[in-house]
């Protein structure tokens, strides 16, 4: 007879499958905000145009909406790192994961308020880029972590860690480069592909 599930485990579970989806969905806002130009709709910060609640229109509606979900969520990081505390004795890493997302959430909303009052330049860009992969994998790693069946912890192998590790590490590089290039305008310097200019 398996053992059952406690309410406590079930409750960080679902929070923090909650959390790692609305983190997505806000990385994909926030890519929608940088390809319509919305990024300085709100030319202050925390406030928009002066007002807690702006007029909701236009591009407005794009860069509050993403900065409206970016509180949301920030509000449910916060309940999961509550829940992980409770179930860190029964959950390996539990604790120490809840506590790095904490932290990159903290440095994420200053890095967004700074984006703004630093109009958008192109290494602030690049960099809240990349706190916001770091903490959509936390969630991810967490929300993982959560999903394995109670009380089964296993650790992968060793080289698979290591593999898995330096394809992460690469990735995040790349999604770094990509965004300093699309954020400093050099996008378009090479128009042609594979080729730059005709040039190999």
């Amino acid at each position: 007879m398996t053992e059952p599930i406690p309410a406590s485990f079930r409750l960080f579970r679902a929070f923090a499958v909650t959390t790692a989806a609305a983190a997505y969905l806000l990385v994909l806002l926030g890519g929608l905000v940088r390809i319509t130009g919305a990024g300085l709709a709100c030319p202050d910060w925390p406030l928009c145009h002066g007002r807690l609640v702006p007029p909701l229109e236009g591009l407005v509606l794009i860069e509050y909406g993403h900065r409206l979900l970016a509180a949301s969520v920030s509000v449910l990081v916060l309940l999961t790192a509550v829940t992980a505390w409770r179930v860190r004795k029964a959950v390996p890493r539990a604790g120490r994961l809840a506590l790095a997302v904490l932290f990159l959430v903290a440095v994420q909303i200053v890095l967004g308020g700074l984006t703004v009052k630093w109009r958008l330049t192109p290494a602030l860009v690049a960099t809240h880029l990349g706190v916001a992969m770091l903490f959509l994998a936390g969630l991810l790693a967490q929300a993982s972590n959560a999903m394995r069946p109670f009380a089964a912890y296993q650790t992968g192998p060793a080289g698979f860690r290591r593999l898995a590790l330096a394809a992460t590490a690469a990735t995040f590089v790349m999604i770094l480069i990509g965004g300093y290039v699309g954020s400093s305008g050099a996008a378009l310097a090479c128009p042609g592909l594979p080729l730059c200019r005709g040039a190999p």
